[in-house]
């Protein structure tokens, strides 16, 4: 079959065809109306350029006749000139007018409007300006009025608005036409249309008629030979297209088919006889796949045995799993492993828990002693007792089987035993079961291994954890391998053992985090660390503990063993407290010069001026009382230290008996007597029960200290409010000043020893720091307590509370 005789070739020169009619007709559509729209665009461009310009004509000279007559009713002679300048945009717009004119009608208007313009500028607006300049009102009207200039003027105009209106006639004829020949080409286009598609489907309809028939023919002719039906074939065989060839191929096939049948039923027959030699030999495959699927089951049941055995740590679990799993492997109903240790511990299957005890307290137990002499797995063949026949009334066999589990030195410690009733046990089976027990005791030995390993680690984990400062072992590349409770604790771990197998890129950033000189403890870590570093250096560094500043000291100590080395051993110490008594005791030596210094300096300057110097009377008696004030400063200073030292050495006495608590808050106030116009002390009394069991001097000593303080720190003056309340056994005393106040954070601290107050005022107003660490010991030697509350600008409160005399 050539490619020009095919079905596809003719339908694709029809569609081409027809493709190329309908490009062209759109085409020529196309072009026709895009030529009626140039045409229109530019007739109306013509127009409306021509109207334009009209209405520029009419409008300058309507606007320049008005402005003509506003200078003859104003006599205003810019309205004249306004009036002239218009000449020269007329004279322009006729330029352009007469350059489009189109026709006769066109001209005549450009001559009218030409003559018009040279008039009215020529002559009738100077005849207008001379006449009114001279004066000559009667015959300037004359020339307006009688001569009917005015009227020409008036018609002209009209004359002029006429024509427009005649070029917006044209303008709106132009728009139809145009429609009138776009409404007749879509018409036309339409039809053109109609008449392709028209065309299309007739020819569409032939072709589809010469290719239907002959192919619904071959397709009903195929359906008959499919489903076995005698039938007579169409001939198409003399046509060159693609039913000529379908027709003859078809033909073909059915030749082909009656001779392929004859063969088929030959070899049907001889499959039917090989169907029979292969069934024999599928039922020998199915028997084969049955054993293979029983030793899979098996090997399966073994290989968990064994992986339980290797996973497990505990002996229960062991236990348990041995005897469950060679229960499996066995196919016995009834088990049991018993050690033959002095716990005699035991794991069973199918036995009953007084079974159990039974078989642990027997101790002349005859297959038990057969083992132990022949150290061999043999079995027995019995009738079942009465407790295992049950419910049966005929005699049934048991099989037992016993193992050994021999240890590595060749000693039994445990011994198997166990129990079905379908059948004896066979040889292959009695040596699988001396093979696992083998394992078994592999399994038990690496139990006890781990027992006592981890028994040996947690001895040494326990003496780790009773050291206070941190541990931690590590590798040569600092990887953890061991830890103490006190290092996780500083590392914020829950346990040691989170700790373990953490490199130590791990570990240093959690310590640099929490370092308060996060890049000097990383560099120094790392330094410490290098090779050229030697094994005990220390690194002193400070960390955020609990939101406070701690201070750490690190040992790094090298763990080798004959000569092979294992890693370092790091200790970290926590240097707060030595620190912290290091800082206590330079304040102490800063506070202790600079206090004492003061009045020893006051004291040894005016001794020297009255040795040295002729003093009057009165300024020796001034000297004197100045010197008598310091040496008592000085006494309080070393009474205060020595109070201290008693204090901390519990050497302190305290002479107690019933006092009232106002007689002594009186006898304070009289001291304070000379800050009476600063610092007025005013006393409340809420109760009447104001007795308390105290030392009257050291009590005094606490109220003279409070009121000192509240004084020296309201400098700008104040009342200070003592009050007295008693509440449930309690006597309760409050001091109230409105002073410069403490600082929240500091409140904490003001009871410890030698501690100021990081305040520029406060370190201003002086002081050793120890009255109110005094005043908390005496009041707690009273059994009662002391708080302290405050606020920056608005005063400080302090309450005692005192057991009541009873």
């Amino acid at each position: 079959m050539k490619w020009k005789d095919s079905i596809s070739t003719k339908f694709l020169t029809i569609n081409g065809i027809f493709f190329l009619v309908l490009v062209t007709g759109i085409i020529a559509l196309l072009v026709y109306e895009y030529s009626l729209s140039q045409e229109f665009k530019e007739r109306n461009e013509v127009l409306e350029s021509k109207e334009e310009l009209i209405q520029d004509i009419d409008d300058n000279i309507n606007s320049s006749f008005q402005k003509y007559r506003g200078y003859v009713a104003f006599s205003n002679r810019e309205m004249l000139q306004d009036a002239k300048g218009y000449e020269f945009n007329i004279e322009s717009d006729i330029d352009s007018l007469a350059e489009i004119a189109e026709d006769v009608k066109d001209e005549q208007f450009v001559d009218k409007v030409t003559d018009f313009h040279t008039f009215y500028f020529s002559i009738y607006l100077p005849k207008i300006e001379d006449l009114y300049e001279r004066g000559n009102m009667n015959e300037l009207e004359d020339y307006l009025f009688t001569q009917g200039i005015s009227d020409d003027i008036l018609d002209f105009m009209d004359y002029m608005k006429d024509y427009r209106y005649e070029v917006d006639g044209e303008i709106e004829d132009n728009v139809d036409l145009m429609s009138d020949k776009i409404q007749a080409s879509q018409l036309l286009f339409s039809l053109y249309f109609l008449l392709v598609i028209s065309l299309l489907f007739t020819i569409t309809w032939v072709l589809i008629k010469q290719v239907g028939r002959p192919l619904r023919e071959l397709s009903k002719a195929a359906d008959d030979i499919t489903n076995g039906k005698l039938t007579v074939l169409p001939s198409y065989q003399k046509s060159s297209d693609e039913i000529g060839v379908l027709s003859n191929a078809l033909h073909k096939m059915v030749n082909t088919l009656q001779y392929k049948e004859e063969e088929l039923i030959a070899q049907n027959e001889e499959l039917l006889a090989q169907q029979d030699e292969l069934h024999a030999q599928q039922v020998q495959l199915e028997e084969n796949l049955s054993i293979i699927e029983v030793s899979n089951e098996q090997l399966e049941v073994r290989n968990k045995f064994i992986h339980d055995m290797a996973e497990t740590l505990s002996r229960e679990r062991l236990l348990e799993s041995v005897v469950r799993n060679m229960g499996k492997v066995l196919g016995a109903n009834v088990g049991i492993m018993m050690m033959l240790d002095d716990k005699r511990t035991a794991a069973s299957i199918g036995l009953s828990k007084k079974a159990v005890e039974q078989l642990q307290s027997e101790e002349n137990n005859v297959f038990l002693q057969q083992l132990v002499d022949v150290q061999k797995a043999f079995k027995v063949d019995r009738k079942c007792s009465r407790m295992e026949a049950t419910y049966h009334s005929e005699d049934m066999a048991a099989f037992d089987l016993f193992i050994p589990v021999l240890s590595s030195n060749g000693i039994m410690s445990a011994y198997m035993q166990f129990t079905r009733y379908d059948a004896p046990f066979s040889e292959t089976e009695i040596k699988t079961g001396e093979a696992l027990a083998m394992q078994v005791s592999m399994a038990w030995e690496k139990v006890d291994l781990y027992e006592d390993s981890e028994e040996n680690r947690l001895f040494y984990q326990d003496i780790l954890n009773t050291i206070q400062e941190g541990v931690l072992l590590v590798d040569e590349r600092g990887s953890v391998l061991q830890a103490n409770t006190k290092m996780s604790s500083l590392l914020n771990f829950p346990t040691p053992n989170r700790l373990l197998q953490l490199s130590f890129e791990e570990w240093t950033t959690v310590l640099v985090e929490m370092a308060v000189d996060k890049e000097k403890l990383r560099t120094d870590l790392l330094t410490t660390f290098s090779e050229n570093e030697s094994a005990d250096d220390a690194l002193i560094f400070e960390l955020y503990q609990r939101h406070e500043r701690c201070v750490f000291k690190m040992y790094k100590e090298k763990v080798s063993r004959q000569d092979l080395s294992y890693g370092y051993i790091l200790v970290f110490r926590d240097m707060t407290k030595e620190y912290e008594v290091d800082r206590v005791k330079s304040e102490f030596v800063s506070t202790v010069s600079h206090e004492l210094r003061t009045p020893l300096a006051s004291v040894l300057g005016f001794t020297e001026r009255m040795i040295y110097k002729e003093l009057s009377e009165e300024r020796k008696k001034t000297y004197l009382k100045t010197i008598y004030q310091e040496a008592k400063r000085l006494t309080a200073l070393i009474n205060d230290f020595l109070d201290v030292q008693k204090m901390e050495a519990g050497k302190q006495i305290y002479r107690k008996r019933t006092e009232d608590i106002v007689d002594i808050i009186q006898e304070v106030r009289e001291i304070f007597h000379n800050n009476a116009n600063t610092h007025p002390i005013l006393l409340e009394i809420k109760t009447e029960q104001t007795k308390v069991e105290a030392d009257r001097e050291k009590l005094a000593q606490v109220m003279a200290n409070l009121l000192s303080n509240a004084i020296k720190y309201s400098p700008d003056g104040g009342k200070i409010h003592i009050t007295l309340t008693s509440k449930v056994e309690m006597l309760q005393v409050t001091i109230r000043d409105h002073g410069i106040g403490i600082p929240k954070e500091a409140i904490p601290h003001l009871f410890t020893k030698f501690y100021r107050v990081d305040n520029s005022d406060l370190r201003k107003i002086g002081g050793t720091g120890l009255g109110l660490s005094i005043v908390k010991e005496i009041v707690h030697a009273h059994n009662g307590d002391i708080e302290i509350t405050s606020q920056i600008e608005e005063g400080t409160v302090v309450t005692i509370q005192l057991p009541l005399s009873k």
